[in-house]
């Protein structure tokens, strides 16, 4: 094989990958092939290397203005280029933060939707009762002025039965009228249904959800109620909010969780970036969690 050894300091002519870098050190001398050293440092710098999960939107001013500076890649979702790269796991075009931004219709009136990149392949390596196989990008669902209580009448029903599961519901299905049922990927959630000594007292597995409000360790990485089943499948901190506060990406607003701390209390991310508890009597915001593909 015709090779030779590169000398950095005298090369001057055109090198082959099959050729050697002969480094030498104190620690002594180490003969590298060119085409392997390019590779690494290829890897090393360049930014598709970086995890989808590791990066925030490079346009992102971190003020909790989402909607004028997060990159909109619309076009690219319209056009099948975000589901191809999906399908493909090649997320290097794109980072936590970016947005598809529609138009949708809840009970008649129109909202902007903002469908924000969270994570990558969500829910993956979970128990087999639970996994999704699918690639995928978890995105928050923000819905500018749309909000809902909890439970306006107080009761013990837990999330399950609650009014805001109803109203996440009616997000999730006005996004999937808009994105397609089929750019969506459908998976099974464990739901607190019942409340009892200040926490949830009963749940089950729900199959087929495609979306539910968040839990407080998605959100924050913590749960507050102390219940497994307060988080099911929803207990990975979603990357987004490890890159960003999230009141940093919803802004001056209260955001509902699904955790359940009583029948008279259920957690809320409060708009000063903490987790409080709040009567289910309020109206705050509906935050659905979606996957897209």
């Amino acid at each position: 094989m015709n090779q030779k050894f590169i000398d950095l300091t005298s090369v001057d002519e055109v090198v082959k990958s099959s050729d050697y870098l002969h480094i030498f050190s104190s620690a002594g001398d180490k003969k590298i092939p060119v085409g392997d050293f390019a590779s690494k440092l290829t890897s090393l710098v360049s930014p598709s290397a970086i995890a989808f999960n590791q990066r925030i939107d490079r346009n992102w001013d971190g003020l909790g203005a989402l909607a004028a500076k997060a990159t909109d890649v619309t076009a690219d979702f319209d056009s099948g280029v975000l589901s191809q790269k999906i399908a493909a796991n090649d997320l290097s075009d794109y980072d936590c933060g970016m947005q598809i931004k529609k138009t949708i219709t809840i009970d008649g009136t129109n909202y902007t939707a903002h469908i924000i990149f969270a994570h990558a392949n969500a829910f993956f390596g979970y128990a087999s009762y639970a996994m999704v196989n699918t690639p995928n990008i978890a995105c928050v669902v923000y819905v500018e002025g749309y909000t809902s209580t909890w439970n306006a009448s107080n009761t013990d029903g837990g999330y399950t039965t609650s009014n805001l599961r109803t109203s996440i519901q009616k997000v999730v299905n006005a996004v999937k009228a808009v994105l397609g049922a089929s750019h969506m990927v459908s998976h099974q959630v464990l739901l607190s249904n019942a409340v009892s000594g200040g926490k949830s007292s009963n749940w089950a597995w729900v199959a087929d959800s495609f979306g539910e409000a968040m839990s407080c360790a998605q959100m924050m990485g913590v749960n507050p109620s102390g219940s497994y089943f307060d988080m099911g499948e929803a207990y990975e901190k979603l990357a987004l909010f490890d890159l960003v506060r999230p009141n940093q990406v919803f802004g001056n607003v209260n955001v509902w969780n699904r955790d359940v701390l009583s029948a008279a209390y259920a957690a809320n991310l409060n708009l000063d970036g903490y987790l409080r508890n709040s009567s289910v009597a309020n109206a705050n915001c509906v935050v659905p969690l979606i996957m897209v593909k």
